[in-house]
């Protein structure tokens, strides 16, 4: 397997080594007319990784700014922000923001989207 890390909020696997997400990947059986699982995938782009390494007692981080992620539309997004302060007590049992008007977040889209 892959080394990974789960969102706490979000509760999705992102690899450590490029920030790319799991997905089991379908395909249509014409036997069957069923989608079937055809193994996992993933994506590209999604979460922006840096380097880091533990030096001199404490720890050191290289901020990586190459290329666009999809996770760069949280860096600087205030709705985001304040899910951030709020901690878990800014977020519903169900994992979504309690800013959220419909079925998404305010000022977060999709992936996709």
């Amino acid at each position: 397997g892959e080394l990974c890390i789960r969102c706490p909020w979000h509760h999705y696997d992102i690899r450590l080594c490029d920030g790319a997400k799991p997905y089991q990947s379908m395909s249509f059986d014409p036997k069957t007319k069923k989608l079937m699982p055809s193994g996992w995938k993933y994506t590209k782009n999604t979460q922006r990784t840096h380097e880091a390494a533990i030096r001199e007692g404490g720890i050191w981080v290289r901020l990586s700014n190459d290329s666009k992620f999809e996770s760069d539309q949280f860096a600087y997004n205030d709705n985001a922000a304040k899910n951030v302060s709020a901690g878990d007590a800014g977020f519903r049992p169900d994992g979504k923001s309690l800013a959220s008007s419909g079925t998404a977040p305010v000022g977060y889209k999709r992936s996709g989207e």
